[in-house]
């Protein structure tokens, strides 16, 4: 929830110099990549509800972080690669028939 409210204040920011946007796409990375990999490593063991939905949470934050950064310099197609990972995400929360968040 921290997160989420850092994020929260993060985009009622003015807008952001390239070099910031970079960051925030930078920063991005390693949070979905641990997802990833906890994701991979709970799936052969059997996982809960709820660590698969905290799971989704922070691939969700991560998907946003990517929206507040919008268009970044030498990021090719940025609004298709968020597009694509608030899919993926959507994809998560459908399958714990979460449609709906409260992000």
């Amino acid at each position: 929830s921290d997160l989420r409210q850092c994020l929260t204040q993060l985009s009622q920011l003015a807008s952001f110099p390239n070099s910031v946007k970079l960051q925030i796409w930078k920063l991005r990375y390693p949070l979905w990549n641990a997802c990833v990999d906890i994701s991979n490593t709970t799936a052969i063991r059997s996982s809960s509800s709820a660590t698969t939905e905290s799971q989704a949470e922070l691939r969700h934050i991560a998907a946003d972080l990517l929206s507040i950064a919008g268009d970044v310099d030498g990021i090719p197609s940025p609004a298709i690669k968020s597009a694509s990972f608030y899919h993926k995400t959507g994809q998560i929360w459908h399958s714990l028939r979460r449609e709906e968040t409260s992000s």
